[in-house]
């Protein structure tokens, strides 16, 4: 839109130009007219024509700067200041000591005699002592003599066993063709192991799965199985099992924990 209104400008100036011409003798047509002296053209429609010519060659200038910074438009810069913040380090204020007194003049401050004795002393923690056994553990502060001087003693939970007795493929067959897999768990840790299954009827022999230290086992009155090992400590993350074998059928009754040397 604007090139078509620049073009058309153009195209008024020339005609406006052209148009001016003859009253100053001169003639536009190239055939057919020969030239007018400047003689014969009046004063007034001369400088009319001068008139025009002038305006016309304005507009011309201004549509020529036109055309150029509208094809070659000008570019402006601006600087802008952008204000950056610091970090300044600044020391840290010493600490005055207790009890001595700034004194200007540059001299070196001299230190209260009565300021150390005022001052607080930090009391001194006393020491702490830990006992453990048989899963018991009792913590002592400040003792001075004894084992019961300043005795905390740390109670654990009753001992409950749980168990579950189920029909199971005897690993002797041929000899003892009934069996029963026991699982016993417990609610807290427990060492040594001393447990008694209690049956309904005779039993042969029995074993325990895992790995186990110091294993004291027999069968007693016939239907009784019992047993004690040291180790390892039976937790109840980690249940116990235990398979008993006979030859007749039978089931297990209670399972319960056993008094043994």
């Amino acid at each position: 839109m604007e090139i078509a209104m620049l073009v058309l400008t153009a195209i008024g100036v020339a005609a406006a130009i052209i148009a001016a011409l003859p009253p100053l003798g001169f003639d536009v047509r190239i055939f057919g007219r020969p030239n007018m002296p400047l003689e014969g053209i009046p004063y007034f429609r001369a400088r009319q024509a001068w008139i025009a010519i002038v305006v016309a060659l304005i507009s011309l200038g201004v549509s020529v700067g036109a055309f150029y910074y509208f094809f070659r438009p000008r570019t402006v810069e601006r600087v802008v200041e952008k204000q950056v913040e610091k970090l300044v380090p600044a020391p840290c204020p010493k600490q005055q000591a207790l009890g001595v007194k700034p004194i200007l003049g540059g001299k070196s401050p001299k230190k209260n005699k009565h300021a150390d004795a005022s001052a607080p002393r930090q009391a001194q923690q006393p020491p702490q002592t830990q006992f453990c056994e048989g899963g018991n553990c009792a913590q002592s502060t400040g003792q001075s003599g004894g084992i019961t001087a300043g005795l905390v003693l740390v109670d654990t939970p009753p001992l409950a066993i749980k168990w579950a007795a189920q029909n199971a493929v005897s690993d002797k067959p041929a000899e003892f063709p009934y069996a029963q897999q026991v699982t016993v768990s417990v609610n807290t840790l427990l060492s040594p192991v001393s447990l008694a299954i209690i049956c309904d009827s005779e039993v042969d022999e029995f074993s325990l799965y895992g790995a186990h230290a110091n294993v004291f086992k027999g069968i007693s009155e016939k239907h009784i199985a019992f047993f004690k090992y040291s180790s390892p400590v039976l937790s109840p993350e980690d249940p116990l099992v235990i398979q008993v074998r006979a030859k007749k059928p039978f089931f297990v009754k209670d399972v319960r924990r056993a008094k043994l040397p």
